[in-house]
């Protein structure tokens, strides 16, 4: 890994994941929902249009943020947060730019899935961290 990537905090690369990751998701399900039949026969389709090669690319770009994420922070607080943060990024993108509806249940459901990330996050971080000195 470049000592570029090194040098970026682990929650900026969580930010970035998140968007990527969300942002390329959104743009594949807009392609895929002006798409005359979704499957082997659209790929032509699929790869002359900006919006799923984008969103294509995004994707594959959250993907090597993701191992840098992993190399800058625990498993056990990387992925909670990162499943909390792009469930709730993708849903509320999917409200706004996609025009699906996300009611009640799925708002409470999202909160009843980052809760227990955010406290044990937090408890995480107030823990001590070993020093590799055993």
């Amino acid at each position: 890994m470049s000592s570029f990537v090194r040098s970026i905090p682990g929650p900026w690369l969580m930010v970035a994941y998140t968007i990527a990751s969300s942002l390329g998701l959104l743009l594949i399900k807009s392609f895929l929902a002006t798409a005359a039949q979704p499957s082997l026969a659209a790929i032509p389709q699929a790869l002359t249009s900006p919006a799923f090669v984008i969103g294509f690319s995004l994707y594959v770009f959250s993907f090597t943020t993701w191992i840098a994420v992993l190399a800058s922070m625990p498993l056990s607080t990387a992925y909670p947060l990162a499943i909390g943060l792009t469930m709730a990024c993708s849903s509320i993108g999917a409200a706004f730019w996609l025009g699906e509806r996300i009611g009640l249940i799925k708002v409470a459901g999202m909160a009843l899935i980052n809760l227990p990330i955010i406290i044990a996050i937090r408890q995480a971080a107030k823990s001590p961290r070993p020093t590799g000195n055993t």
